[in-house]
């Protein structure tokens, strides 16, 4: 970080500072394993390549390059993550057969999210909505560190432009980076850490815990979640943000969400935007009547499932929302004259009937997010039964409760508070901002609790 600022002021050429991005996006993309890049570096050249013939004058050709960016992406994806997926119930089937393909494939970290990226460039190229770029530019932006692993998932023609001026340091921008990066070390570092120490257990064996620790845990896994997530997320921007690039929000406050279509509006949103405009709408979207419209949301939501993880526990996952968004679709319109249930919609205050859909929301969620935890079939179910069976008990989970209830809170705040305080803190001096930034990062440390885990989001 301190080159970049220190080569900004000694040069005004945009290709050093490109390099320099470039060499350190492949030095933390290889950290773990070096060569995974030339898998990035193959996936750069070969969606370049077929970028450039996306800008054919000739429509044959633009469409042979959209045919061979899909086959190419989801070739990529689909072996690195879901080879052993389609193979074990051949192997399980037709054993001594498949023995022979048998063989073990590491994922490489981020891989879901640079597929996407690097399809939207060519999708985007192919729509006319994005120009060609010169190859170090497109490696620049497929290789980008602080969004590499775990997003958000950035378009070409979001980060191209900005690529074309040198980026420039920002006290107002600068100061929201580090209070960007404040904050997701706090959901990542108390928040998420104290709660995957304290739910983790439950889910792994749930038939040794009663009812309250399990309906604690439910609850508490969706906000590990979203802590882990967003934490990210919000260094990730931060970072962007001192390196001078601006990254679109991927996160909206979603479980104040009163509705499933809602929570999708809310929840890492640069995935909704790219599955609603890359394969929704390409579907058909909602154009092709009721029926049409109730398969297109299915696939989708089937497909985001399987694409978060090679496992039937994901493919569900996507499933039950997918049910959910068409209940809340139709749904209404069939209850719509049921009198009684007007009547008592009418005679219920407002605040109560948001109060329930929230409520509703928040809790369909994190039940469907069992699904997501969950190794198995066997344990998702186990845990579910053992919510309706298991007697109540009385153990000392108040901490969790506390932690979910500070995290829920501070969610459900207007935003103008978040505002009022980064208002404020813009008005310090550099150098109070700064003692104010460590000490937060002291506070932190101190707080956290020992062996913090990866994130979540890296094994996608």
């Amino acid at each position: 970080m301190l080159v970049f600022w220190l080569q900004n002021r000694l040069t005004t050429r945009s290709t050093q500072w490109k390099w320099l991005l470039l060499t350190a996006s492949y030095i933390f993309y290889g950290w773990w394993d070096w060569r995974f890049c030339l898998l990035l570096g193959g996936s750069t050249i070969g969606n370049w390549l077929v970028g450039s013939l996306a800008a054919s004058p000739s429509r044959q050709t633009r469409k042979t390059a959209v045919i061979l960016a899909v086959v190419i992406n989801i070739g990529f994806l689909g072996f690195f993550k879901y080879y052993d997926f389609f193979l074990e119930p051949l192997y399980q089937n037709f054993g001594s057969f498949f023995a022979s393909a048998a063989i073990s494939v590491a994922l490489p970290i981020g891989i879901s999210f640079i597929t996407f990226q690097a399809l939207s460039y060519v999708l985007d190229i192919y729509r006319n909505k994005q120009a060609p770029s010169s190859l170090l530019d497109f490696a620049v932006y497929l290789s980008f560190f602080p969004q590499l692993v775990a997003g958000p998932i950035i378009r070409a023609s979001e980060f191209m432009p900005q690529l074309h001026s040198l980026p420039q340091r920002q006290t107002r921008q600068t100061t929201k980076a580090f209070l960007l990066i404040g904050k997701g070390l706090f959901k990542k570092l108390i928040v998420a850490s104290y709660l995957s120490q304290l739910v983790d257990p439950v889910f792994a064996e749930p038939a040794n815990y009663g009812k309250l620790a399990l309906i604690v845990a439910l609850y508490g896994f969706a906000i590990e979640l979203y802590a882990d997530f967003s934490g990210y997320t919000d260094m990730a921007i931060g970072l962007a943000l001192l390196l001078g690039f601006s990254f679109p929000e991927n996160f909206d406050s979603p479980y104040k969400a009163t509705s499933l279509q809602d929570f999708w509006r809310r929840w890492h949103m640069t995935l909704s935007r790219w599955l609603k405009d890359y394969l929704y709408i390409p579907l058909g979207g909602s154009r092709k009547g009721p029926t049409r419209t109730a398969i297109n949301i299915m696939i989708v939501m089937l497909l985001g499932g399987l694409w978060h993880g090679a496992s039937f526990t994901f493919i569900l996952w996507g499933g039950f929302h997918g049910i959910g968004l068409l209940i809340e679709r139709y749904a209404p319109k069939l209850l719509a004259k049921q009198s009684t249930l007007l009547l008592l919609r009418w005679a219920l205050p407002q605040s109560v009937v948001t109060a329930a859909k929230w409520w509703a929301t928040f809790t369909a969620v994190s039940l469907a997010w069992v699904l997501f935890k969950a190794e198995t079939f066997q344990q998702a179910f186990s845990f579910y039964s053992n919510i309706f069976t298991s007697s109540w008990d009385q153990l000392p989970i108040l901490e969790a409760i506390v932690v979910i209830a500070v995290a829920l809170t501070i969610q459900l705040l207007p935003k103008r508070h978040s505002t009022a305080a980064f208002t404020l803190l813009t008005r310090l001096p550099p150098p109070a901002q700064s003692a104010v930034f460590g000490i937060w990062l002291f506070l932190l440390v101190g707080f956290a609790p020992p062996g913090v885990d990866p994130f979540i989001y890296f094994r996608f």
